[in-house]
């Protein structure tokens, strides 16, 4: 077995700790040595590929496919004003799902979701909404809170799932999954979720959904949670106790689950 180290690559944390890292998010494979990373979160880092999709290569080189930042900073799909967000910031490519001649790509800022063709060529698949929320500072008040989609799974039928975090202020019990059928708006798939970070289908059609903060992220609650959410739509709790912000979930050739633990 041959190994490279892939460097270079930008990034930003805490300058205390290290906590809170932003950089690579995400790593998906097509084909013979195709694998796709989304680098996100780090706008303020010059080059390394933030906000980029790029390809590693071979002995640990990569290439840019994509400048996803660059593409949210001039077409902002969702239309927000977000003062916060900046042409630097415009984009978090949180999520790549590698597929023959094109790649989709979930942006956690843009709040969407987009494709990257074989030519590099960017566009607009879909739009998350956002919605008014109950604002913990001003009871008896609403704001506007943001999708912030995670992840995106493809279906045997030949839909996509998104996932959503949620944005600020992060309420429990209000995060959905969404399907997206292309050329059409997308629909609620199941809700009642809370602050979910991945998603990942089972042989049997069954969603598993990883929750990063089963109490939200500003309950000051780490416990982390992976749910099954079966064809029905019922679900079951597979694993929460000993999972502090989980990030993210995937299923080996022998059949078990791997979960990324503490990933923040």
């Amino acid at each position: 077995m041959r190994a490279a180290t892939v460097t270079g690559l930008g990034s930003i944390a805490h300058p205390d700790d290290g906590g809170f890292a932003f950089g690579p998010d995400d790593i998906s494979f097509q084909g013979r040595g195709g694998a796709y990373v989304a680098v996100g979160g780090c706008g303020l880092v010059p080059g390394g590929g933030c906000g980029e999709l790029i390809r590693l290569k071979s002995k640990g080189t990569w290439q840019t496919i994509a400048d996803l930042n660059a593409y949210e900073a001039d077409n902002n799909p969702d239309e927000t004003t977000n003062p916060d967000r900046t042409p630097r910031l415009a984009s978090d490519p949180f999520a790549v799902l590698a597929l023959p001649g094109e790649q989709l790509v979930v942006d956690a800022v843009g709040n969407d979701l987009l494709r990257v063709a074989a030519n590099g060529e960017i566009s607009t698949l879909t739009v998350f909404p956002q919605r008014f929320v109950d604002d913990p500072s001003s009871p008896g008040t609403q704001i506007l809170m943001d999708a912030v989609p995670t992840s995106v799974a493809l279906e045997p039928d030949g839909a996509f799932y998104v996932s959503e975090l949620t944005g600020h202020p992060f309420p429990a019990g209000v995060a959905r999954i969404y399907r997206v059928v292309l050329g059409e708006e997308p629909q609620i798939y199941a809700e009642g979720f809370t602050n979910v970070v991945d998603i990942a289908f089972e042989g049997d059609g069954s969603l598993l959904v990883v929750e990063i903060a089963k109490n939200s992220l500003l309950s000051g609650d780490q416990t982390g949670a992976l749910i099954r959410l079966k064809p029905d739509l019922t679900r079951e709790t597979l694993l929460s106790e000993g999972l502090t912000m989980p990030t993210a979930v995937a299923i080996g050739k022998d059949h078990a689950l791997y979960i990324s633990n503490c990933g923040v």
